[in-house]
């Protein structure tokens, strides 16, 4: 039997007059000696958006681990790891990584308390 948890939250503050917006969504799932987790975020201020990720998948002593950023939907700047050592280091256009995630419906009434003129910038379907 799988083991999973799952986060979405969405935050506003406005310290320092700058209005901040920020979209992170979580999900891991144990099953036997697996491990697999996903984070995404997109934080938007005045200074543009800075989206992050980071996958991990976790079999018996094996570790894979993708990280990637990207400022205003430039291209991703990809890290990959295995076991805790660099293994690659490249960019990626920002188009050839899109996040699905299964809760439409919670994000959807999320995004219903969201400024509009943030929605459409929040997160990459």
């Amino acid at each position: 039997m799988s083991i999973y948890s799952k986060t979405i939250q969405l935050t506003e503050d406005n310290f320092n007059n700058n209005n901040t917006t920020k979209f992170e969504y979580k999900y891991s799932q144990i099953d036997n000696n697996k491990l697999s987790s996903t984070s995404y975020t997109n934080s938007i201020d005045s200074s543009g958006s800075i989206e992050s990720f980071n996958k991990l998948y976790k079999e018996n002593n094996i570790i894979h681990e993708k990280i990637g950023n990207s400022t205003n939907k430039k291209s991703w700047n990809i890290k990959e790891f295995i076991n805790t050592n660099l293994e690659k280091e490249y960019n990626d256009s920002y188009d050839s990584i899109i996040f699905k995630f299964n809760d439409v419906d919670c994000i959807q009434e999320i995004f219903s308390s969201v400024d509009n003129n943030n929605k459409n910038n929040m997160i990459k379907l």
